[in-house]
C-alpha cells in the first residue's frame, strides 16, 4: 500500500457509484458472474463476458432503462439480455421457465449484495458528510437517482451527476470539471473516490484532484500497482470504503 496522500486541504469528495459504493471495488461483471456461478448457469465465464458486453450495448442503444427503475429492475433487464445473447447465438437451449428462474435468482442475489454493501457505504458517507461536502459522479442509465433512493443514499450528496442526464460520460474529464465548478472548490481541494483507474483516477488526477482508488476485481487488471503509485503521488490505493476514512484527516 502506498503512503498517505496529503489530504489536509481536502474540503469535498466526489464519489463514483457503480463498482464503488455498491460492490466495494469489484466491477459489476465480476459480481454478476459470481451470482451466475452460484446459480449454476449453463455457460462459461468467457461466454458471459461476451453476453455482458452485448447487454451493455443494447441497454444504451435501445434506451431500455426507465428513470424510475431501481437497481433490482435494472438487473432484471440486464440479466434478460444476457440470456437473450446466449439464446440468439445458440449457446444454450431454449427453456423459458428455467431461464426466467435463473434471471430472477441472479438479479435478486446481486440486489441483496448491493444492499449489504451500500449499508456499509452509507455509514462511512454519513461520517464523512460531517466534515466534507459530498458529490456523486457516475456513468449510469438515467436512473441513478432511483437507485440511490432505493438504498437510502439519495440525501447524502449535495449534487448527483448521472452521465446519461448530463450528456457526458467518463472518462471524459468534462463530467468531473462540471461538478468541480459547481462545488466552488479548487481541484486540489477535492478528493475523487472510484474503482476504475481509467474512468475515475486518470481524469481526476489530470484535473489536479487527489485520488483514492478503491481497487477490487476490475474489468482489466493489467496495471502495475507499484508503477502507478510511483507515477502518481496524489493517488492512494484503498481496499475498502471503510479504509478511506483512515486517509482523511
Amino acid at each position: 500500500m502506498n503512503s498517505k496522500t496529503d489530504s489536509c486541504n481536502i474540503k469535498a469528495l466526489i464519489f463514483d457509484y457503480g463498482g464503488t459504493l455498491d460492490t466495494g471495488g469489484d466491477h459489476c461483471f465480476e459480481v454478476l458472474w459470481d451470482a451466475y456461478a452460484r446459480a449454476n448457469a449453463p455457460f462459461s465465464r468467457n461466454v458471459f463476458r461476451e453476453a455482458y458486453i452485448y447487454a451493455e450495448k443494447e441497454l444504451s442503444a435501445r434506451h431500455l432503462i426507465d428513470e424510475s427503475d431501481d437497481f433490482l429492475n435494472t438487473l432484471l433487464k440486464k440479466c434478460r439480455l444476457h440470456l437473450d445473447y446466449c439464446l440468439i447465438n445458440k449457446l444454450i437451449s431454449s427453456d423459458d421457465a428455467k431461464y426466467s428462474k435463473l434471471i430472477t435468482c441472479v438479479a435478486q442475489d446481486c440486489d441483496l449484495s448491493a444492499r449489504r454493501c451500500t449499508e456499509k457505504s452509507k455509514a462511512v458517507l454519513e461520517s464523512l458528510a460531517r466534515r466534507y461536502h459530498l458529490m456523486l459522479v457516475s456513468n449510469s442509465y438515467g436512473n441513478l437517482h432511483s437507485i440511490l433512493k432505493g438504498y437510502s443514499l439519495d440525501m447524502l450528496f449535495e449534487s448527483v451527476t448521472d452521465s446519461k442526464s448530463a450528456g457526458l460520460r467518463k472518462p471524459d474529464p468534462a463530467i468531473y470539471s462540471s461538478s468541480i465548478k459547481k462545488s466552488g472548490f479548487k481541484p486540489a481541494e477535492i478528493g475523487v473516490v472510484g474503482d476504475s483507474f481509467e474512468n475515475d483516477m486518470a481524469p481526476a488526477l489530470g484535473l489536479g484532484c487527489k485520488a483514492y482508488w478503491l481497487k477490487g476485481k476490475g474489468w482489466n487488471d493489467c496495471l502495475d500497482e507499484q508503477k502507478v503509485i510511483r507515477d502518481f503521488p496524489d493517488l492512494t490505493i484503498i481496499r475498502s470504503i471503510e479504509e478511506l476514512a483512515e486517509y482523511l484527516v
